[in-house]
């Protein structure tokens, strides 16, 4: 068994981002990317690993808030067996049909299907700094989740929980203290409800919670019982340095 991470940093600045590896057999035909955004302060470029032995024909869809598909591919993006292809400014690329069109002032997730088991990242980037943060794709989900770690202060977590079922649910959210006073208790909860193929996104999600914890972890629950995927970025309040946590699956 082997386990390997690599750190991609910029050359001149010394932003970084880190790659996790992942085994060669933990690819699948659909992927989630849960969150991408197009806007003045940040742009998400896309990465899709192909891991079969034959050239992947695949398509994806960029899904709004409500569920509704905002773009999709015109055409199938094409990639070679165990090969790469990135696309720029993926946001872009979906709604305009070119990675150097105009800004878009959208967000939302993607939606990809292969015919050969895939992977995929989004990197998304700070305009100003070029700080990256990097974000993995998603075969599935649960109904039940853990975000280990959230934050109040110095930093702060955004949230985006995306529903992949065709109907409505409702999510509960449970933050819990970090600290060592009362670690563990509940500091604030808040249910919200998602429609069928859509997303929830909040940019603090203690603060919406209404949490008086200044870091900790957050339960997510579904009603009724159906999967959910959900992922958070932690960044600095005061700088440009973040990061993407995935949520794990609960008992």
């Amino acid at each position: 068994m082997l386990v390997a991470v690599s750190r991609v940093s910029g050359v001149g600045t010394g932003t970084s981002g880190f790659f996790a590896a992942q085994a060669v057999d933990s690819g699948s035909l659909l992927e989630v990317v849960p969150f991408v955004i197009d806007t003045d302060a940040f742009r998400t470029n896309l990465g899709i690993n192909n891991l079969g032995t034959g050239t992947a024909t695949i398509n994806m869809a960029l899904m709004a808030a409500n569920g509704t598909t905002q773009a999709s591919t015109s055409s199938p993006i094409q990639v070679p067996p165990l090969g790469l292809v990135q696309i720029n400014n993926i946001v872009r690329f979906l709604l305009n049909g070119s990675s150097s069109s105009a800004v878009t002032q959208q967000q939302g997730y993607l939606k990809i299907t292969s015919d050969q088991p895939i992977k995929a990242f989004a990197t998304q980037i700070d305009n100003l700094t070029q700080d990256p943060s990097i974000e993995n794709s998603v075969a599935g989900g649960n109904s039940n989740l853990l975000l280990r770690s959230s934050a109040n202060t110095n930093f702060q977590s955004s949230l985006v929980i995306v529903n992949p079922n065709g109907s409505a649910i409702t999510v509960s959210l449970i933050a819990r203290q970090g600290g060592a006073t009362n670690n563990g208790a509940v500091t604030g909860t808040r249910t919200v409800n998602i429609p069928a193929n859509g997303f929830f996104f909040t940019n603090h999600v203690l603060e919406d919670i209404g949490a008086t914890s200044s870091f900790g972890p957050i339960e997510i629950h579904t009603t009724p019982t159906m999967p959910v995927i959900a992922v958070s970025r932690v960044y600095s309040t005061t700088g440009n340095t973040s990061g993407f946590f995935n949520t794990q699956s609960l008992p």
